[in-house]
């Protein structure tokens, strides 16, 4: 049995293992570097979205709406201090919190729904080392700096080439 790039066995091994299993690169810290830009990418089958929020805070969380699970964001990158899902109305701010459920004064809700979290689910590990972004859809992870190991003195090569840092730009 001759193992191709199509190979629908190894591709599911991949996403299992890789990129649902252990700690992933999403972007560096320049794709958001101010508050409310965000950019979406894919952790294994799953779309989310690493923002800054207005206090300069990063986060990760599931490009997906706690109401009926809708993708939020529909462009790949962008500056907005909500995240407003296009089909029931629901917004979230920059850091996942549920900012407003639209009709909830006459969504006959039960009363539990108020107890309830409502903000956008974030992915179980993120971390940052020298302006790259990392995250884990799986709990059973070591720490970032453990996974990354001597891979940081690499890092570290790339992130320090010049007096100001570095920044990834379109092209």
């Amino acid at each position: 049995h001759r193992v191709g790039c199509r190979d629908e066995a190894l591709f599911q091994a991949e996403l299992a293992h890789i990129f649902e299993g252990t700690w992933v690169y999403r972007c560096h810290v320049s794709k958001v570097k101010q508050p409310y830009y965000y950019f979406c990418t894919q952790s294994g089958r799953r779309s989310v979205i690493v923002s800054r929020d207005a206090d300069g805070g990063l986060h990760c969380f599931y490009n997906t709406c706690r109401h009926r699970g809708a993708t939020l964001c529909q462009s790949e990158a962008g500056n907005s201090r909500r995240h407003v899902c296009r089909y029931h109305g629901w917004a979230y701010d920059s850091a996942g919190r549920n900012v407003y459920i639209k009709h909830e004064d006459r969504g006959r809700y039960p009363d539990e729904f108020s107890k309830d979290d409502h903000d956008l689910i974030k992915l179980p590990h993120f971390g940052e080392y020298a302006g790259f972004l990392f995250a884990s859809v799986n709990p059973d992870v070591p720490s970032l700096e453990e996974h990354l190991d001597d891979g940081r003195v690499l890092l570290d090569l790339v992130a320090e080439q010049g007096p100001e840092g570095m920044e990834v730009v379109p092209g």
